[in-house]
C-alpha cells in the first residue's frame, strides 16, 4: 500500500510494492580481526606482562580468575569506570623445541564490573581483544604446519601479533580498532603502543558477525516470528539442500531465528561490490540469519519498560574485507527491514530504549524484494501441498489433524499481526487428543508450514496467516458451515476421552502393581506432574537441566 511524503512524520512506514522506509537501525554487533607488521612484538610484551602477574600472585590466570590490569574509564564506556582484565587459554598450535610440543597461549583482554569474580562490565558498548602469534614454524599437535589467511588483496601477507576484536555499538572500523588499542594501553605503555598501532596492516583488516536490530512492540512479535517461520518453510520448499543449511533455535530468550545460505532465494543479493583505491572487488555472502528474541525478564516488567519488547536481528555471519563494511550493513539493513515490512510493522511500532531512540535515527529506504511474496503464494497456492492436506486432513484413518486445524481456525483471535494461538492444554482440551500424540500431529503440520509453535513464557501454536484461506476452504466446503464442523470435533473428542479413560481401566486391571499408599499418592497429586501435561516439549528438557531450570532430581521414570 503506497502512503504520502507526509506519513513518514506521522510514524507510518512509507512503502509501494518493492521499497521501504524505517528508521536507520543500530550497527549492534561486530566483529573485527587484523595484524600488525611489528615481528609479534605487541604478543610478546602483552605475555611477558602476564607472565609477571602470574609470578607475583602465585598463580596462572585463566578464564574464571583473570588478573586485574587497571580500573579506569575508556572513550565508549560513558563515564563508567570498568576493570580490565587480563588472562590467557590454550591455542590448536605451537611450536617445536628439542622434539618437545610447547603451545603457543592466546591472550584475552576483556572488560569487567569485577574481574576476580569474573563479572562482565555492564555497558551497552562491549569490548574484548584476543591477542595471536603469527610466525612461520608453528604447527598443530599432530605436526601439520599451521597456516593463516594472507590479506584480502590476494597479496599481502605477513607475520606478526594478530588481533581479534569483539564489540557493541561500532560505529566503524577505525572507531573499534582505535578503541581496542586505548584498552591496551591501560597496561601498556602509550608512546610505545602509539609506534606499534603505526604498524597495523589494513590489507588484513576484516569484519564479522554484522548485527543490525530494531525493537519493536510486542503486539508484533507474533507476526515477525511467523514470518521468520515461512521463510524457513520457504527455502527448504525451494532449495535441494536447504532442508540441511536452515536453522532454527527456540529458548527462553532467542523467540525463533532462521539461518541459510541461500537468502538469494528470497530475492536478496548473494554477492556484494566495494571499491579501495580506485580498485573494485566483489566478495561473496556466506550465511545469514534472521532472529527475534526477549529479554528474560519481558514477562514480568511493565509494558513502559523497553525490556517488556523483543528486539528482531539481522545478522551477516563469517569475515569480509573491511572497506566492505558499508555495503554489507546495507545488505544487512535490506534483509531486516523486509522481514519487518513482511510482517505488516510500521514505523510507530519501534520501541526506543536507553541506547537507541527510532526518533533521532535517520530515515532510510531499502528495497523489499517481491520474490518472496510471490514465491510465498506459489507454495501456499501449490496442488502439491493441497493435496498433502487433503491427505492428512481426510484420507487419514483418523481425523486428528483436521479437528486441529479446525480448533485452531475457530478457537482464536486474529488481527493483522497474527493469531493469537491456544496453548496445548487447551487444544488438547477442545480436541480430545493425548498430549503427546497432539505434539506429534502439530510438529508434523509445522513441518508443512500451515501451523507455527511460538514460546513466550508458554507455547502457543496457532495457525500461519498464509495458509488461513486454503485451510479454511478444506476445512469448511461450500456445503458445511463451522458449526456442524465444531459439533463433530466435539463428538469426536468426546469419543476419544471416553476410549482413553476405558483403555486406561482396562490397563490397571489388567497389570500388577505394587500397592500405592494413600499418603503416596496423595503426594504424587500434590507434587507432580505428567510431563505431557506441561508446557515442556520433551526434546527440551536437557536444555532446562543446562540453564539450570530443571534439576535431575526433578525428573522420574516410571518403572
Amino acid at each position: 500500500m503506497k502512503k504520502n511524503a507526509t506519513d513518514q512524520h506521522r510514524g507510518i512506514a512509507v512503502s509501494n510494492e518493492d521499497t521501504v522506509t524505517y528508521p536507520a537501525p543500530i550497527l549492534h554487533g561486530l566483529k573485527l580481526q587484523g595484524q600488525l607488521n611489528d615481528d609479534n612484538r605487541l604478543y610478546e610484551h602483552s605475555k611477558r606482562v602476564l607472565s609477571t602477574n602470574n609470578t607475583h600472585q602465585g598463580k596462572d590466570a585463566d578464564k574464571d580468575c583473570p588478573h586485574r590490569m587497571a580500573r579506569k574509564s575508556f572513550s565508549w564506556t560513558n563515564g563508567q569506570v570498568v576493570e580490565v582484565g587480563l588472562f590467557s587459554s590454550s591455542s590448536q598450535y605451537g611450536t617445536v623445541n628439542e622434539g618437545e610440543y610447547i603451545p603457543v597461549p592466546k591472550l584475552h583482554i576483556n572488560c569487567y564490573a569485577d574481574a576476580e569474580e569474573d563479572i562482565k562490565a555492564d555497558v551497552p558498548a562491549k569490548l574484548s581483544i584476543v591477542l595471536e602469534k603469527r610466525v612461520s614454524g608453528l604447527q598443530y599437535e599432530d605436526e601439520n604446519e599451521f597456516t593463516w589467511p594472507g590479506g584480502w588483496d590476494g597479496e599481502t601477507h605477513v607475520e606478526g601479533t594478530f588481533i581479534q576484536i569483539q564489540s557493541s555499538y561500532g560505529k566503524d572500523v577505525w572507531t573499534l580498532w582505535c578503541r581496542a588499542f586505548e584498552l591496551l594501553s591501560s597496561f601498556i605503555d602509550s608512546e610505545w603502543l602509539s609506534n606499534v598501532f603505526s604498524q597495523t596492516v589494513f590489507e588484513t583488516l576484516r569484519v564479522g558477525t554484522i548485527e543490525t536490530h530494531h525493537r519493536h512492540d510486542r503486539e508484533t512479535l507474533m507476526a515477525v516470528n511467523e514470518m521468520i517461520g515461512q521463510a524457513g518453510s520457504l527455502l527448504v520448499h525451494d532449495g535441494e539442500d536447504c532442508s540441511e543449511v536452515v536453522l532454527y533455535e527456540r529458548g527462553h530468550s532467542l523467540l525463533h531465528r532462521v539461518q541459510s545460505s541461500d537468502f538469494q532465494l528470497l530475492g536478496f543479493r548473494s554477492e556484494i561490490d566495494f571499491t579501495y583505491r580506485g580498485q573494485t572487488f566483489t566478495t561473496d555472502l556466506n550465511d545469514c540469519a534472521v532472529k527475534t528474541y526477549e529479554h528474560k525478564a519481558a514477562k514480568v516488567v511493565s509494558p513502559e519498560n523497553p525490556l517488556a519488547h523483543p528486539k528482531t536481528e539481522s545478522i551477516l555471519l563469517g569475515w569480509f574485507p573491511a572497506p566492505a563494511l558499508e555495503s554489507l550493513v546495507q545488505i544487512s539493513t535490506t534483509i531486516l527491514h523486509a522481514f519487518l515490512k513482511w510482517s505488516g510493522i510500521e514505523c510507530q511500532d519501534f520501541i526506543g530504549d536507553d541506547y537507541y531512540s527510532p526518533e533521532e535515527r535517520p530515515p532510510v529506504t531499502t528495497r523489499v524484494p517481491t520474490e518472496y511474496m510471490r514465491g510465498l503464494r506459489t507454495y501456499y497456492e501449490s496442488e502439491k501441498l493441497r493435496h498433502t492436506l487433503i491427505g492428512e486432513l481426510y484420507h487419514k484413518r483418523t481425523k486428528s489433524k483436521f479437528d486441529i486445524i479446525a480448533s485452531l481456525l475457530f478457537s482464536s483471535s486474529h488481527s493483522k499481526h497474527g493469531s493469537s494461538g491456544v496453548t496445548y492444554q487447551a487444544l488438547a482440551q477442545k480436541t480430545g487428543l493425548a498430549q503427546e500424540t497432539l505434539r506429534k500431529h502439530v510438529r508434523e503440520l509445522e513441518n508443512l508450514g500451515v501451523v507455527k509453535r511460538m514460546r513466550s513464557g508458554r507455547t502457543f501454536i496457532a495457525i500461519s496467516r498464509a495458509s488461513r484461506d486454503m485451510l479454511r476452504k478444506l476445512v469448511v466446503p461450500s456445503a458445511r458451515n463451522i458449526g456442524d464442523v465444531l459439533s463433530k470435533v466435539k463428538e469426536r473428542a468426546s469419543i476419544r476421552r471416553t476410549d482413553r479413560d476405558d483403555a486406561g481401566k482396562n490397563e490397571a486391571q489388567n497389570s500388577v502393581r505394587e500397592e500405592i499408599e494413600p499418603n503416596q499418592l496423595h503426594e504424587a497429586q500434590e507434587n507432580w506432574q505428567c510431563l505431557t501435561q506441561t508446557e515442556y516439549e520433551p526434546e527440551e528438557i536437557m536444555k532446562q537441566i543446562r540453564t539450570g531450570r530443571l534439576s535431575p532430581d526433578d525428573i522420574f521414570i516410571r518403572k
